[in-house]
């Protein structure tokens, strides 16, 4: 559509000639979007109602010192919800504003889950209900906490996907906020990034090798740990 001459606070486009039938009005890759008959017998005006406008502004820190993180060390990223407004997930990419230190993202009203990546130290995400405005949102990024798994046949270490560890907590979480459970994998071994407790380590049966027993682990606050598991060939 060709933008057409408008008032201050109206922005006007035309489709031009457009055989009847059914069409949809959008803006924004269709994240607003309402239907539009066009008939035989004329015009037809579309309205497309676009929410307030708002802004994130997001500060990412270090738990432990309180040092502000900038983008030479940390990648921030946000997905838009599903809403009724909106057809699809958008990824979003804030922007680095320098002068105020912070990223800022433009979206519409709605629910969006920031996602903060910085090397050594735990992936946080976050949910905001973003309200038209500007939203000030700091993440806290804490250092790593949780349990590398090491598999070994006599001298030989073996990779860990053979395996399938699961790591339950004992005790049931008492909030259902969602928490950082990634994982990293590398040269063969995962390592579980939980928060600091007690959990029961467990594995499922592995051909050729006798049955390991489920193993009581607690992680400290801060503290990848090496768990060796020594694995026995069956007779």
């Amino acid at each position: 559509m060709t933008s057409v001459a408008g008032s201050a606070d109206t922005f006007r486009w035309s489709a031009g000639l457009v055989e009847p039938g059914s069409y949809e009005a959008s803006v924004d890759a269709a994240t607003f979007c309402d239907p539009l008959e066009v008939g035989a017998d004329g015009l037809r005006d579309a309205r497309v109602e676009v929410p307030p406008p708002c802004e994130v502004e997001v500060r990412c820190v270090r738990e432990d010192t309180g040092a502000e993180l900038g983008p030479e060390e940390v990648v921030v990223s946000g997905n838009r919800a599903l809403t009724e407004r909106t057809w699809h997930v958008a990824t979003e990419s804030p922007s680095w504003d320098a002068i105020a230190r912070c990223w800022r993202l433009r979206i519409p009203v709605g629910r969006i889950e920031l996602t903060a990546k910085a090397e050594g130290l735990a992936r946080e995400r976050r949910e905001v209900e973003v309200v038209a405005g500007t939203n000030e949102v700091v993440l806290r990024l804490q250092r790593k906490t949780g349990l590398t798994l090491i598999f070994r046949d006599g001298a030989m270490e073996l990779p860990e996907t053979w395996f399938r560890p699961q790591l339950e907590p004992l005790e049931k979480e008492e909030s259902s906020a969602r928490v950082a459970f990634d994982g990293d994998y590398e040269h063969g071994r995962y390592t579980f990034l939980r928060k600091a407790g007690r959990y029961t380590l467990k594995m499922q049966r592995a051909d050729g090798y006798e049955p390991v027993p489920d193993v009581i682990v607690e992680l400290e606050k801060g503290v990848v740990k090496e768990h060796v598991i020594e694995l026995r060939r069956k007779p």
